[in-house]
């Protein structure tokens, strides 16, 4: 199905939108007094520089685990190395961590193919661990359910990256997005054989012939030097073959010729396709617009399509982020901080926020409640992000209402001083 362009288009843009802003990693407590925030930066730090040295880019491996969106799920497997942190990694003198400790990062995180492994599940779809392909001498299925603390060839959970796609009663396998699209990708592919059969006989105008009344029977010299007579109606049509095929024919006194046209273009076809085509976006992506042009669409109508798309992308972001969090920064955490740092500072993942359509609007009115001291200092760095623009390392606090008619006053008017000295004096 991902051959057909417009479903290869829709899962082309989901993975796109999902990453655009890229991985962000950052520190679980907001709170500067918060007990452990200092290490929760270190550990941040820590991570992200881990992830910027890996073998393949987390642009790259997400990218990959986004096809879950079209298959239901996507395993990888974690590539664990030990390295000394003074080799690689510049450490303050206050961190928890020595130069000379021995680090254990994660050195690649590399997708399996979707056959290479097997989630294996009690009955009560409880996942025990992974099978690789070719385990016992056997090929691997999507899933196996059985008893996995007696399988000697079971990998444990903890070594992959699993990203699930909306999940259903407990799968890990997940669901896929183009359940919904495949009967008009069936309709497309049933549409095409039909169309080729139009344009073979319609695109070019066919050529037909009226014999003479006066017509014989034409001699026909054969290979064998034999002459055969072959009547009217056969060596015309013979001879409008090879006219067809060739630029030039010459036909008996009294032949009439007439060419059969096509009196449409094959629209019903184009517009079975283009319905298809909509059909297909409308399953996976819930909307149109987004892969396909507006005909007579008003602006509102393209805003609340763009609102549909925004809510599955946001949806999608938050499920890859938590993933990753969980499969890939707790272990990097546990292994090198312990288990309450894990549990604790483990690095909040971001995928960044959708696009605001309407930057200027949001512009404005975050200008109004700024002049209204409506934020906080600590809400500031969520505005930098929402407007798109690089964090602020310290925010100054924002001057109120007060403050303003304060400073006026400061500063002072001589015209206005002398105004209310004379008013005084009265």
């Amino acid at each position: 199905l991902l051959l057909d362009p417009t479903a290869n288009a829709t899962l082309n843009i989901l993975r796109a939108s999902i990453i655009e802003d890229g991985l962000r990693l950052s520190n679980p407590l907001g709170d500067k007094t918060a007990d452990g925030y200092d290490l929760g930066q270190e550990i941040a730090a820590f991570c992200t520089a881990v992830l910027a040295d890996m073998q393949t880019t987390t642009d790259d491996v997400l990218w990959d685990m986004l096809r879950a969106i079209a298959i239901g799920s996507r395993v990888a497997e974690l590539v664990w190395e030990q390295r000394t942190a003074r080799s690689w990694y510049v450490l303050d003198s206050s961190t928890a961590v020595s130069q000379s400790q021995t680090l254990l990062t994660l050195r690649a995180v590399k997708v399996k193919p979707r056959r290479a492994t097997a989630f294996v599940v009690d009955p009560y779809m409880n996942l025990h661990g992974l099978l690789a392909l070719g385990s016992s001498g056997r090929g691997a299925s999507s899933m196996v359910v059985g008893d996995g603390a007696r399988n000697p060839d079971l990998l444990p959970r903890e070594n992959f990256f699993v990203y699930s796609f909306r999940p259903e009663h407990g799968d890990p396998r997940g669901t896929t997005a183009y359940r919904a699209a495949f009967n008009p990708w069936n309709i497309k592919q049933q549409t095409y054989p039909e169309l080729l059969k139009f344009l073979a006989q319609f695109a070019s105008p066919s050529i037909y012939g009226t014999i003479g009344e006066r017509a014989k029977p034409k001699p026909v010299p054969q290979a064998d030097g034999t002459i055969v007579q072959k009547d009217p109606v056969t060596a015309l049509q013979e001879t409008l073959i090879q006219f067809q095929n060739g630029s030039a024919a010459a036909f008996d006194y009294g032949t009439l010729l007439n060419l059969i046209q096509s009196s449409g273009n094959g629209e019903a076809f184009f517009t079975t396709l283009t319905h298809c085509d909509q059909q297909i976006a409308l399953g996976v992506l819930h909307q149109t617009l987004a892969t396909l042009e507006a005909q007579y669409q008003a602006r509102a109508s393209s805003e609340v399509h763009q609102d549909t798309g925004d809510t599955i992308i946001r949806q999608a972001k938050r499920g890859l982020a938590e993933a990753f969090r969980r499969d890939c920064l707790r272990p990097l955490v546990r292994y090198n901080y312990g288990e309450r740092a894990a549990q604790q500072l483990t690095p909040s993942v971001s995928l960044g926020s959708v696009e605001q359509q309407d930057l200027a609007k949001l512009i404005t009115a975050i200008a109004q409640l700024a002049r209204a001291s409506y934020f906080d200092i600590s809400q500031l760095p969520g505005v930098d992000t929402l407007l798109g623009l690089p964090v602020r390392a310290e925010a100054a606090a924002l001057p109120t209402p007060a403050d303003a008619d304060q400073e006026d006053d400061q500063e002072g008017d001589p015209e206005e001083d002398q105004e209310d000295a004379d008013a005084s004096a009265n």
